[in-house]
């Protein structure tokens, strides 16, 4: 939603004015949307389509770096 203010002489707003219609993920402690620099654009999180079949895979590297070491070695 979207609401025009004016507070040139006195504050007064509009009404309300519907932005967005699909829904958009609403974000789990982070900001799910961002504006781009110049205010024209956004860029917003939807969320995927239900699908039981799909499995949630986390694939943890822990040390990294010397694994990076070993295959990219660099000569000094």
């Amino acid at each position: 939603m979207t609401v025009r203010v004016r507070t040139d002489s006195s504050f007064s707003f509009a009404s309300a004015e519907l932005v967005f219609e699909k829904r958009y993920s609403i974000g789990s402690g982070r900001r799910p949307y961002d504006v781009s620099p110049d205010g024209e654009r956004f860029l917003m999180i939807k969320p995927g389509a239900p699908d039981e079949t799909a499995t949630t895979e986390l694939i943890l590297v822990q040390n990294w770096t010397e694994e990076l070491q070993r295959l990219v070695p660099v000569d000094n």
